[in-house]
This record gives C-alpha cells, sequence and structure tokens, in this order.
C-alpha cells in the first residue's frame, strides 16, 4: 500500500513467507534523493531489496514462465520492466519518503515463488507516488 502523509507518502508491503514479491512503478516517479532515502530505509530492514528485471532476477527469460497470467503481447515488456523485489523474512517493508505533490498511477505486481523463482501472480496495483518526474 502507500498513503499520502503531511510529508510526503509511506510505503509498506506485506508478504508470506516463501515468496517473492516485485513491484514495478513505485520508483520511477522518485528523484535521485527520494530514491536513495527510499532504498537506504528498505536496506536498513533487511528487507531482501532488489533493483532488477524479471529476467536479470530469475534468471530466465523464457515467456512459458509466466504460463496463462499474461496475454502474449504484455509478457516482453513485464519481463525487461525493472521491479523492486523483496524476499524478506519478516513478510513487512516500508519507508517513509517526503515528496511535494503526489499523484497515483497503475504499477505491477508480480509474485514469486521463492524456491523456484517462477511467477505465481502477475496483477495491477495503483499507487502514490510524488509527482515529480525521476531525474
Amino acid at each position: 500500500m502507500t498513503e499520502p502523509t503531511n510529508e510526503g507518502f509511506y510505503f509498506e508491503l506485506l508478504h508470506s513467507p516463501g515468496i517473492v514479491v516485485g513491484l514495478s512503478g513505485l520508483t520511477e516517479s522518485l528523484s535521485k534523493t527520494q530514491f536513495d532515502i527510499l532504498w537506504g530505509q528498505l536496506k536498513q530492514q533487511e528487507t531482501g531489496a532488489t533493483w532488477a528485471t524479471f529476467e536479470e532476477y530469475t534468471k530466465q527469460n523464457d515467456p512459458k514462465a509466466f504460463g496463462e497470467m499474461l496475454p502474449d503481447d504484455k509478457i516482453l515488456s513485464w519481463s525487461k520492466q525493472n521491479f523492486l523485489f523483496f524476499t524478506a523474512r519478516s513478510g513487512k517493508a516500508w519507508a517513509s519518503v517526503p515528496a511535494r505533490a503526489l499523484k497515483k498511477v497503475s504499477a505491477n505486481l508480480l509474485v514469486l515463488d521463492q524456491q523456484k523463482l517462477l511467477p505465481v501472480l502477475a496483477s495491477r496495483v495503483t499507487l502514490i507516488v510524488p509527482e515529480e518526474e525521476r531525474k
């Protein structure tokens, strides 16, 4: 979830053990300073955060890995899109990031089996992010 705060926005991710959660769309609107704040808070929590594409993270580029979850015309873009992947044992990651103005964006959510690194869910979610474009 993301929600506005007086200073910017708050991000929180809760997930079950044994899965990896990948989220796109969160960092594209962040300035370098905002990204550094987000990344620093995630690293301090030992969230297992990794910034990578599906292909980089899983070391596989087989379009069949997505099975029937995505239409054929979406598989290539999802496999090459950058995601923030989370593997925290605690199942929780959060960050509070300053921002002057916020907007809603649609983002891709990818859930992987942690052992096989195969997708078990591909969906879209709505996030609140800063209006400023990434520099």
